[in-house]
């Protein structure tokens, strides 16, 4: 499950519970990324583990991401239930704070944003 969440005009917090590394076989991961679009929205002027530097600070966003950011790339295995129950918990506040979509699709995300700023 990834969702990506619209923090502001073109940055973009994504959250994944359950990605897959590249490796075969391998086991279920959490992690969470910032991305920002260029001016034109024709790609992404930076992003990657660019947290500290594209979240406003004091945003649940941010906030999020420092809670959990020890939990990075960590196996979802690893995780107990209790930490399970908090972190979707903690990801449906997300949702309601912020403007999403499931995925993390390029495309989408530039539609996505696209038709945000236009209501916003």
């Amino acid at each position: 499950m990834t969702v990506s969440f619209r923090v502001k005009k073109r940055i973009f917090f994504e959250v994944e519970v359950g990605g897959q590394s590249y490796r075969k076989n391998s086991d279920e991961y959490f992690s969470t990324v910032a991305n920002q679009l260029n001016y034109r929205r024709t790609d992404y002027a930076g992003g990657g583990q660019a947290q500290e530097r594209l979240l406003p600070k004091n945003s649940a966003a941010y906030e999020f991401y420092k809670k959990w950011d020890s939990k990075h790339l960590a196996l979802i295995s690893s995780f107990s239930d209790e930490e399970m129950n908090n972190l979707m918990v903690d990801i449906d506040v997300l949702k309601i704070k912020y403007p999403h979509i499931d995925g993390n699709n390029f495309n989408e995300i530039v539609e996505f944003d696209r038709i945000r700023s236009k209501t916003n």
